[in-house]
């Protein structure tokens, strides 16, 4: 980074900062592995996930899972771990009604991202 500063008769020579640069101390983590069905039933769907790599510098807070339509269309959000950073796993039932009121279809195909 460099200043220049200026008085009523003219600019001054330019100044550097020091350091000259520096890199953040923390940066967002790399994204997860995809996310792995481990079982599905009728009337469930039991998926799990694996930290990322990368954490950032930082230790992960906390995963949320998202599902689709496999067909596409919006996401919704069926998990929300905020401050659960050792949950790796949810179950999806028949039974459950989402954020936004989606409910689990038997036969249907669905697509999920943490």
């Amino acid at each position: 980074v460099q200043a220049r500063f200026r008085n009523s008769l003219t600019y001054g020579r330019p100044l550097s900062s020091s350091p000259l640069s520096q890199s953040p101390h923390h940066n967002t983590p790399s994204y997860p592995p995809p996310v792995i069905l481990e079982k599905s039933t009728g009337t469930s769907i039991v998926l799990s996930w694996e930290k990322p790599t990368i954490n950032g510098g930082k230790a992960v807070s906390g995963y949320e899972l998202w599902m689709d339509y496999w067909e596409g269309g919006e996401s919704f959000m069926v998990f929300d771990g905020t401050d659960q950073p050792n949950t790796l796993e949810h179950t999806i039932t028949t039974s459950d009604v989402g954020p936004q009121s989606q409910v689990l279809e038997t036969g249907r195909q669905y697509q999920f991202k943490v």
